[in-house]
């Protein structure tokens, strides 16, 4: 790299062009050397480089050519470019313009020049465009080369000096002193990294380290290496300089270690160090803590398993309604089909109610892979918490006893039924992995309290119906407490869990305007009373629709039965015609359009599922409103996310989601004709 000054400038001493000269050419970035009145005296390649000015344009101008405005040039001459000025070093962001008139985001370092009397000379600016600076892996690029050049050019120096020399500890000696005169002019340049520098010789010594290394690894200049950082006596294995030093390139790697605030990730890059004729005569160390974007990392990779696991589960869950479908339709119809004083009816009610268990399931696993709202309704939560404690039991270990206290007369709270399983299925299994391998009790009670505001300031005052579950497992600290539902906080061994169970639980009750207390203390187990506000008086809608059944005649009309399994078609076929309705059949959705298109009187009613090979639902309703408005529609699906209740009641259709009982596809239906009259 060359440099470009004035002819004729005297204005600084020989003595300090020869002591500056080397570090002025190796610097990367533009350099400009000006006088009193700040004017250029001389400037690097570098500055040419970045500005597109030869230094025969610029020398001798005032500085204020290249920046943005004559203001901007005055407001820095008042702030640094002064006696009066404070901070010299500390490197300032402005915008500078080049020749062809861009502007650009520079940092600079600027300082005075003084002579050996302390006179004042003039001033010495550094610039850097910092424009493209986006990626940190790009800011270690470009200082580490910045560092090579600064090094190559220091060595070439030394290499002289060392000529000079005649034994080697002199040369040394020499060295760390030139070395040590240079620290300063090198701080300025190496503190932008924000990573810690040590320069090391090839004994593997510490000849230089940056104030940031030092405040971080305690300041170990003149020690070895491995005997400062790792207390050893030789060098470490598989040590980064070593190979630097034995192959001539540049080495990395990342690596973690334990401090007083938890494990930190760091990663080390080593670079040789070479004089001018090639030959390597020391190493540079950089460490960075990277602790944060691993943090970050593994975030990112536990949402993509998430997001994994949703997109799994919404594939599966139409095929699996469908399953479920058929299972709770063929149940019912056997059902029509045997009296009720059989035996069997009471096995096949189980069947129905295992299958609507199983459609529920699913639904929590959806709740992962899409925010769907929840279907409130009044409802006594004991019949739910009995069910699930019953699964839960043929589940578990014989060595964990359940106890239950439930009130059957706690009340009625305004909720969706699933999701008041998915709490109490998820805080069972949270305490009974805090009892794994051992013995233990696993409490569930439910019943009514009356809280007064300052028991939670969140919450509202009144009535509240109270789950409480609690353990006698290994307990919590008051810490672990504070952060037990923060999303992806687990206290589990890897693969145990996922740190999401309680705080989607946490989502699910304040989404009730409820509140969760939590009481625990290390090998005291752990108590989660869940309050959810009570309803003073069931809604007799709600209460009077769950018990309603529907006659099974409901009317003569003649139904278009669509959807691609032919097991569905057959269920919905029988179900059908058990209540009264003449049906036509298809599993095929093109084929279906062009039965309508021929004979659009014909059908009274069509029913569609959404997923299907060649024309969706969505798509056939659309085009089957075309040819007959007034068409009374009903879309089936196991499970979409292209289509929903309320988008379905905007194209002007009906929505029941798969798997169904034969009342609430009789209800709809029937709803959905007596609508068209």
């Amino acid at each position: 790299m060359t440099t470009h000054e004035a002819p004729g400038d005297n204005f600084l001493s020989q003595q300090i062009i020869s002591h500056f000269d080397l570090i002025f050419r190796a610097i990367p970035d533009a350099v400009i050397l000006t006088d009193k009145e700040r004017c250029i005296v001389k400037v690097n390649s570098a500055f040419t480089d970045l500005f597109e000015y030869s230094f025969e344009e610029v020398k001798g101008k005032h500085t204020k050519f290249f920046y943005i405005s004559e203001e901007a040039y005055e407001e820095q001459g008042r702030i640094r470019f002064n006696l009066s000025a404070e901070e010299k070093l500390k490197p300032f962001e402005v915008p500078y313009r080049k020749k062809n008139g861009e502007v650009f985001q520079s940092e600079t370092v600027g300082t005075i020049i003084n002579d050996e009397e302390g006179r004042f000379l003039g001033f010495l600016g550094i610039i850097r465009d910092i424009s493209k600076r986006k990626e940190l892996e790009k800011d270690i690029k470009d200082a580490l080369s910045s560092l090579e050049l600064q090094v190559k050019e220091r060595t070439r120096s030394l290499q002289e000096t060392n000529n000079k020399l005649t034994t080697e500890s002199i040369e040394r000696q020499k060295t760390e002193e030139n070395l040590c005169k240079e620290k300063n002019k090198l701080e300025a340049v190496l503190a932008a990294l924000g990573d810690g520098v040590t320069l090391q010789d090839k004994d593997f010594r510490i000849i230089y380290q940056n104030e940031i290394h030092k405040q971080k690894q305690g300041d170990h200049t003149g020690e070895y290496c491995y005997k400062a950082y790792q207390g050893k006596d030789s060098i470490c294995e598989g040590c980064l300089l070593e190979q630097c030093y034995a192959d001539g390139e540049i080495h990395r790697r990342e690596t973690k270690a334990e401090t007083s605030n938890g494990t930190i990730y760091i990663e080390v890059s080593a670079s040789p160090i070479k004089d001018s004729s090639g030959s390597i005569i020391g190493g540079i160390e950089t460490v960075r803590d990277i602790t944060q974007r691993k943090r970050l990392e593994q975030q990112l990779q536990q949402n993509m398993k998430m997001e994994a696991i949703g997109t799994l589960a919404g594939g599966i869950a139409h095929d699996f309604n469908n399953i479920l479908s058929a299972i709770i339709g063929y149940s019912e119809l056997a059902k029509l089909v045997l009296p009720s004083e059989n035996k069997a009816v009471a096995h096949i009610d189980q069947v129905i109610q295992s299958g609507k268990r199983a459609s529920d399931l699913v639904n929590q696993i959806l709740t992962f892979s899409r925010k769907d709202d929840q279907d409130l309704q009044a409802i006594t939560p004991h019949l739910l918490i009995k069910e699930t404690l019953k699964m839960l039991r043929s589940s578990i270990p014989a060595s964990i006893n359940i106890k239950q206290n439930i009130d059957p007369q706690s009340g009625h709270i305004l909720a969706d039924p699933t999701k008041i399983h998915q709490i109490c299925m998820n805080l069972c299994t949270n305490a009974l992995h805090s009892m794994e391998d051992q013995k233990g009790t696993l409490t569930v009670e439910l019943h009514r309290r009356d809280v007064e505001t300052h028991d939670n300031a969140s919450a509202p005052s009144g009535p509240f119906i109270v789950l409480s579950v609690s353990d006698t497992g290994h307990g919590m600290d008051k810490a672990t407490i504070e952060r037990v539902f923060e999303p992806y906080f687990t206290k589990k061994k890897f693969g145990k869990g996922t740190g999401l169970g309680l705080s989607v639980i946490d989502g699910i009750v304040k989404g009730l305007n409820g509140f969760i207390n939590v009481e625990s203390e290390p090998g005291k187990g752990s108590s989660f009373h869940v309050h959810i506000p009570a309803l003073e008086t069931p809604n007799p809608i709600s209460e009077e629709k769950l018990k309603k059944k529907l006659p099974i005649n409901n009317g003569d009309a003649h139904i278009l039965v669509v959807d691609d399994e032919a097991t569905i078609v057959d269920m919905l076929e029988a179900v059908l015609l058990a209540l009264g309705y003449s049906v036509t059949k298809t599993t095929r959705s093109r084929e279906a359009l062009q039965e309508i298109e021929k004979y659009p009187d014909k059908f009274d009613l069509l029913i569609t599922d959404q997923t299907m090979p060649d024309i969706s639902g969505v798509e056939l309703a659309q085009n089957v409103l075309k040819i007959k408005p007034a068409m009374p529609i009903i879309l089936c699906t196991g499970y979409s996310s292209m289509i929903s209740p309320e988008k379905a009641c905007g194209i002007g259709i009906k929505y029941i989601q798969k798997p169904f009982k034969a009342e609430e596809l009789a209800a709809i239906v029937r709803t959905a004709l007596d609508e068209k009259e």
